[in-house]
């Protein structure tokens, strides 16, 4: 039985660090395309033909963008057969989440990974998070709301960053969490001095991602209050990602059974809205799943 960690030294924890961030250069290059849509998460306006432009710039993206929006989840009659034609449709915000998305996901699966790892559990955790998110940031006055998307897909990044510069530590890791049952945040801690949400927000300011996206991922297992104004990105995240683990679309195997999302969103504010959150999060998720 393996009992906890000695308690990891400052030093010990700044090279763990370091070196899972130098591991940063082992993730694909990100495409001219996708740095520009990042880029434009920062910008308060972007045009249709702007943000069409740079997506039929990436034919393989384009195309899984026009065949996702072609899906039956979305209901559009007729066929989009252009971008801008989507972006109509859908709106420069839905558009512009759905390229990211599809970017993201075709990059991560391009990642070589330790055995144990599943990219297929970690890119539909990350994707049904980021729609989750942007369903409840729709219905809620939030911090941030149009970042709420990228957010949920980037909240765990820092977990597949560590089992790339972290191999070792990382199999460490996975098997104090399955032996003691303690949540893999607090595994990493006692091995590395530091979770991954710590890393992801390293990661995302590195990305020059805007500062509340950056805080929403490093403060997802322990979100900041609302302080009688707008609801604190991290609060969004943190909750999108419990709904979408408790529906089993987890990035570790569980044998936990599966629950109902409703019950989740009217405990927290949302009864009102869950069933059409529910409807928008699973046909949103159905076409997104489709395309990786």
């Amino acid at each position: 039985m393996m009992t906890l960690a000695e308690p990891v030294s400052s030093e010990k924890t700044s090279l763990y660090k370091e070196k899972a961030l130098e591991s940063l250069r082992q993730l694909p290059p990100f495409s001219p395309v996708f740095a520009k849509l990042m880029e434009s998460l920062s910008k308060e306006n972007v045009s249709v033909s702007e943000l069409a432009d740079w997506i039929e710039k990436d034919a393989i993206i384009a195309g899984q963008l026009l065949r996702t929006v072609n899906s039956s989840a979305y209901g559009i009659r007729g066929t989009v057969s252009s971008v801008r034609h989507a972006i109509a449709v859908l709106g420069i915000s839905k558009l512009r989440n759905l390229a990211l998305g599809l970017s993201v996901l075709r990059i991560f699966s391009r990642v070589r990974m330790p055995k144990s790892w599943s990219t297929s559990r970690y890119n539909l955790h990350s994707a049904a998070t980021a729609i989750m998110a942007d369903q409840l940031a729709l219905y809620r006055a939030s911090e941030f709301g149009e970042g709420a998307f990228v957010a949920g897909l980037m909240h765990d990044i820092g977990r597949l960053v560590i089992a790339v510069g972290l191999t070792p530590q990382y199999e460490m890791i996975q098997q104090m969490a399955l032996e003691t049952g303690l949540p893999g945040w607090r595994c990493e801690q006692e091995v590395l001095g530091f979770s991954h949400a710590e890393l992801a927000g390293l990661i995302l300011q590195r990305w020059n991602l805007p500062k509340p996206i950056q805080m929403a991922a490093e403060t997802h297992h322990f979100p900041p209050l609302t302080n009688g104004g707008l609801v604190p990105l991290g609060q969004i995240v943190s909750l999108a990602n419990e709904i979408v683990n408790k529906m089993g679309i987890c990035i570790n195997p569980t044998t936990a059974p599966h629950e109902d999302a409703g019950p989740i969103l009217a405990e927290n504010g949302w009864g009102e809205v869950s069933e059409q959150i529910m409807r928008t999060f699973v046909a949103e998720f159905q076409a997104m799943r489709g395309s990786f």
